[in-house]
């Protein structure tokens, strides 16, 4: 007996929340290793404006 799984829709909004997730991901850590090997002359681990970045996408920043 085969049985077959129903598919169940996909929300297009949940996809764009994780492109976003996955974009401004990239992004941070782009600029983290920069600042870390000192190609970029920002601390991207304590300014305010990378931490805010960060806030909506990590539950412990």
């Amino acid at each position: 007996m085969v049985e077959t799984a129903i598919r169940r829709p996909r929300y297009a909004i949940i996809d764009m929340a994780r492109g976003v997730a996955l974009v401004a991901m990239v992004i941070y850590h782009t600029f983290w290793d920069l600042s870390y090997l000192r190609f970029f002359p920002v601390d991207v681990s304590a300014d305010r404006g990378w931490v805010f970045l960060r806030a909506p996408f990590s539950p412990a920043s």
